[in-house]
């Protein structure tokens, strides 16, 4: 991009996340990531994975998980969440990593199973679904995120201000509500936090880019 992301915003905070389920197919013979992960391995690159594009959140989560557990399967990426999920329940493919917000209407109706999500504790709206974290693998913590910024020269004390509002807003027992239900993860963060936050994304991004997972334009 044509800016520096660092250099040239203000972080004013981190609105929302939007935590990445680890979905297959209900009729899929897994209940867990550790029952994945064995069939992977049984079946080296006989099995596939759709993620939403190739260098979204879900992409990198998708290959990550392929490194990490050293394993071998084929990644298809479609055009968007909804035909990656698609092609999930039409069995061309065997797992997809959605976000929580693209895959709860059929999380819901029950046609996926999830095995695990990216959040940091496990969600009040699935309490039986682990964590990556728990299900071992604590480094596949990428995860889709809202949030606000200013101009970099922006005075401190109206980004201050601004965060407050904004918080203020999330903290709305209908907003927060809203949010949940669709799948997002209040966060209403400090101005440095999120600053910290932007700058761990960015050394993971770096650090895929450097092992061939995601490719620079």
């Amino acid at each position: 991009m044509p800016y520096d992301t660092e250099r040239e915003f203000a972080p004013v905070t981190q609105l929302v996340t939007q935590p990445l389920v680890l979905t297959v197919a209900a009729s899929f013979p897994t209940a867990s990531v550790k029952d994945l992960i064995a069939v992977l391995k049984s079946k080296p690159g006989a099995l596939s994975a759709s993620s939403s594009g190739t260098a979204g959140a879900g992409a990198m989560t998708t290959a990550m998980l392929r490194m990490q557990t050293a394993t071998n399967y084929v990644i298809v990426p479609y055009s968007g969440g909804a035909p990656a999920m698609v092609a999930l329940l039409a069995g061309e493919v065997q797992f997809y990593f959605p976000a929580i917000s693209t895959g709860m209407s059929t999380i819901k109706s029950a046609k996926v199973k999830v095995l695990a999500t990216s959040s940091k504790k496990r969600l009040a709206y699935l309490p039986d679904v682990p964590t990556f974290a728990e299900s071992g693998l604590a480094r596949l913590d990428v995860a889709p995120w809202d949030g606000v910024v200013a101009p970099a020269k922006a005075p401190r004390a109206i980004v201050n201000r601004l965060q407050r509002e904004l918080v203020k807003v999330l903290n709305l027992p209908n907003v927060a509500a809203h949010m949940t239900a669709s799948g997002s993860e209040p966060i209403g963060s400090t101005p440095d936090a999120f600053a910290i936050e932007i700058k761990e994304q960015l050394k993971t991004s770096d650090r895929l880019a450097e092992a061939g997972i995601i490719k620079r334009q």
